[in-house]
Parts: structure tokens; C-alpha cells; sequence
């Protein structure tokens, strides 16, 4: 029975550690983001220096304006709640990353 809480253990902080790497600023970053369904705040999210997206903490800026909130990301997919319709929209994660 030891075994198994110490395997349950392991599972559970492996899980633990993979989404908070997924929900860091950056590997969002990292990645260009498709409009997938549900509530819109662009096509494509991208967050380079080129790009008129940008994100301060969890906060989605298009320029100056807030435009939405990062709820989760997991590995190939992020969801978003936009503003000010507090809708949650779904995107996924494109191409390999800088």
C-alpha cells in the first residue's frame, strides 16, 4: 500500500509541475496562438516584439486596452476569457516556438 500512495505521490506532483511550466509567461510566449472556438480576442495571438499583442501577467493587452485574461494552458492548448463579455475562448498553440 506504500508503494502505491508513494506512486500516486509522484503522479500527482509530475502533473503539478508540467502545468505550472505550461502556465509560465514564457512558454505562452514562446508560441504563436490559433482561435480554436468558444469567446474571440484575435485569429492569432502572438506575443513578440513585433507583434501589437501583449501580455503583463495573465493580462492580454492589444496595444494599451485590455482585451482578455489567461485562464489555463495546457501543453497544446490555452483558454482565455475575454473582456468585457467574461466569455471563454479556446486557442491552439502553433508552430515550435522561438
Amino acid at each position: 500500500m506504500k508503494a502505491f500512495k508513494k506512486l500516486i505521490l509522484c503522479f500527482t506532483l509530475a502533473i503539478l509541475a508540467f502545468l505550472y511550466y505550461v502556465n509560465r509567461s514564457s512558454y505562452i510566449t514562446k508560441y504563436e496562438w490559433k482561435y480554436d472556438g468558444g469567446s474571440h480576442i484575435g485569429d492569432f495571438l502572438t506575443f513578440d516584439t513585433q507583434s501589437y499583442f501583449h501580455l503583463e501577467g495573465r493580462t492580454v493587452f492589444l496595444g494599451k486596452k485590455k482585451i482578455g485574461e489567461l485562464y489555463l494552458c495546457i501543453g497544446y492548448y490555452m483558454i482565455t476569457k475575454s473582456e468585457p463579455s467574461n466569455k471563454l475562448g479556446l486557442y491552439a498553440r502553433k508552430g515550435n516556438g522561438n
